[in-house]
């Protein structure tokens, strides 16, 4: 799934070409088992420079309905509250998912309109699709509530309490997300994902094509292609992904 709502600790940019490393922070993380197929997780996150206004913590839980997978999670960061549910399940090669969250923002946010609502419902339902030994595909459709379907108000709405302090990038609503993996040969693989935002037509390709020189190093060379309407004037946008640039990146990783 290529956006996740629930993922509000760990997200990673969606124009990130080197997605490997993530920042990381200090936090306490606790897992137990209840049982064969099921587990609760705790964790604990320091804000920076161990503010306590900007700690955030978690209680996961993950267990098995049948043949669906059931992730619940209740969060709390920057004394914002988030409830989320991902499903999981299968049914022969095609797979269904769903991950979602309802965000409540803290009562002491102050907002830049009396308008903003203080209470948002995220969602992301994906398809997948196992084709062969060497293909799989996905395709995604998310619903950003905190987003705007206006381009002029996209900055604006982006300077907003809520896009601060939740890890949320995307400044449209409605996205389809179609994405790829093909297997080319043992040593060779490529992949290609889109985000097209609905709302103004604009979108980003992010493709990559890696090759497995040995056992302990991998050769990969990576593109993002975007195309919109671009903008006349800086302070207002005419799409999303209209005035990104076009880069290509070649990354040597050698593991010992």
């Amino acid at each position: 799934m290529s956006v996740n709502p629930t993922d509000v600790f760990s997200p990673v940019s969606f124009k990130a070409l080197d997605q490997e490393f993530r920042p990381g922070v200090d936090a306490l993380r606790i897992i137990g088992g209840l049982g064969e197929t099921a587990e609760i997780e705790a964790g604990f996150l320091t804000g920076k420079n161990a503010d306590s206004a900007k700690n955030g913590a978690y209680l996961r839980s993950h267990f098995l309905l049948g043949t669906t997978d059931l992730t619940p999670i209740l969060a709390g960061f920057q004394k914002n509250k988030l409830l989320g549910l991902t499903l999981q399940t299968e049914y022969g090669q095609l797979g269904f998912v769903f991950d979602g969250a309802v965000i409540i923002q803290r009562k002491s946010a102050q907002q830049t309109s009396a308008e903003m609502p203080d209470k948002w419902t995220a969602w992301t339902l994906g398809l997948n699709l196992q084709w062969n030994e060497n293909l799989f595909t996905m395709l995604d459709f998310h619903h950003n509530p905190m987003g705007t379907t206006k381009p002029s108000e996209y900055l604006t709405n982006a300077a907003s309490v809520i896009y601060q302090e939740y890890p949320q990038s995307l400044l449209g609503q409605d996205y389809l997300l179609p994405s790829l993996v093909y297997q080319l040969s043992p040593l060779w693989s490529l992949s290609s994902s889109v985000i097209s935002n609905i709302n103004d037509g604009s979108f980003i390709n992010t493709s990559q094509l890696e090759w497995s020189i040995t056992e302990d190093s991998l050769l990969s060379g990576s593109f993002i292609l975007a195309s919109g309407k671009q903008s006349a004037l800086s302070a207002e946008k005419q799409s999303e992904f209209g005035d990104s640039p076009n880069s290509f990146q070649l990354v040597f990783n050698h593991y010992r």
